[in-house]
């Protein structure tokens, strides 16, 4: 069971869509789903497993390169057969034999040197895969320390303050034209094809 347990979690990779709380949970009930199944292929009539909890956790790579996962199933083992006496306090009584194996690992669920890009912890991109870093713009990550940043470029993008725009949306976006380092600019244009009619737009000139 540990080694599919094991394989399970390697393959919960983070993806672009999640966030920290789907994928946390998303992860935890896939692994005690899987701990369910292997537990119904192991027993038998003589050993019962059953699967007692599981718990995830993911927070930055010590090394600032993506974001680990760390996981923790809980597994009862109990005889069908065997079982062994004790007094209670006022009888004696019968009980199956019970082994309690907790299952814990560790494995890289985001790793920021294959997999550059926009991705969301808290909220819409906050979060992105940079220089075989991780970022994040403005919102704590546990171990994310001194790479959770309120402004700067990074490659295509650039941190708003709550979220790192793509440098494509800078010409739509009044932050993101900022965050790039550009003036968002009133322009008169014109309103229709004789250019009798004018009107206002903005524009970001200038920035990285």
């Amino acid at each position: 069971m540990e080694e599919n347990i094991r394989a399970a979690a390697a393959s919960s990779r983070y993806g672009y869509a999640d966030t920290k709380a789907s994928y946390e949970r998303n992860t935890k009930n896939s692994l005690y789903t899987q701990a369910i199944a292997m537990a119904i292929v192991l027993s038998d009539r003589d050993v019962a497993l059953k699967p007692e909890t599981s718990g995830v956790v993911i927070q930055t790579s010590a090394d600032k390169s993506g974001i680990d996962l760390l996981y923790s199933v809980k597994v009862t083992i109990s005889s069908v057969a065997a079982q062994y006496g004790y007094f209670d306090g006022s009888a004696f009584a019968k009980k199956r034999l019970e082994l309690t194996e907790n299952i814990n690992g560790k494995e890289k669920a985001l790793d920021c040197a294959s997999r550059p890009g926009r991705y969301s912890i808290a909220r819409f991109g906050d979060a992105i895969c940079s220089a075989a870093q991780l970022y994040t713009c403005g919102t704590p990550f546990d171990g994310i320390e001194q790479n959770m940043v309120s402004s700067g470029i990074y490659g295509n993008y650039a941190c708003t303050g709550s979220y790192f725009c793509e440098h494509a949306e800078k010409d739509g976006s009044q932050s993101c034209c900022a965050a790039f380092g550009g003036s968002w600019d009133k322009i008169d244009v014109c309103a229709n094809p004789d250019c009798t009619e004018i009107r206002e737009e903005y524009e970001c000139r200038g920035g990285a």
